[in-house]
């Protein structure tokens, strides 16, 4: 390896870690986070996500019922009784816009927010 492809690889590559280091190095924090659920197509609770750890059970139709677990970073459903558990395998969402849906049982859980900052990491 010749002195110029050092400097090459170097001029490449350490932009990039430090683009990358700042990039997902910063935790972008949300004011006035809430999760608004929807049964069938039609709001039907509101909840501050500050208010700490709680869970909630969300019934939907006769026997349906999803349970959603309430953290002040984030959100995820803990159990339901459909049989594709989608929703429980699709993890904890903590961004402003992102949506839990489960659809047999016809939920949908929309987190709303606005960041501190004013840069998007999830937009790059």
């Amino acid at each position: 390896m010749k002195k110029a492809d050092l400097y090459i690889i170097l001029t490449v590559l350490l932009p990039a870690l430090i683009g990358a280091a700042l990039l997902y190095g910063t935790n972008t924090k949300y004011q006035s986070m809430t999760a608004e659920i929807y049964l069938a197509g039609e709001l039907s609770d509101i909840i501050p996500l500050a208010q700490g750890v709680d869970e909630i059970t969300i019934h939907s139709g006769e026997k349906g019922y999803n349970i959603l677990r309430i953290e002040a970073d984030g959100i995820y459903f803990t159990e339901a009784n459909c049989q594709s558990q989608i929703c429980v395998k699709s993890g904890k969402f903590y961004h402003p816009g992102q949506m839990l849906i489960c659809l047999p049982h016809r939920v949908l859980v929309r987190l709303n927010g606005q960041a501190e900052r004013g840069i998007d990491a999830i937009a790059y």
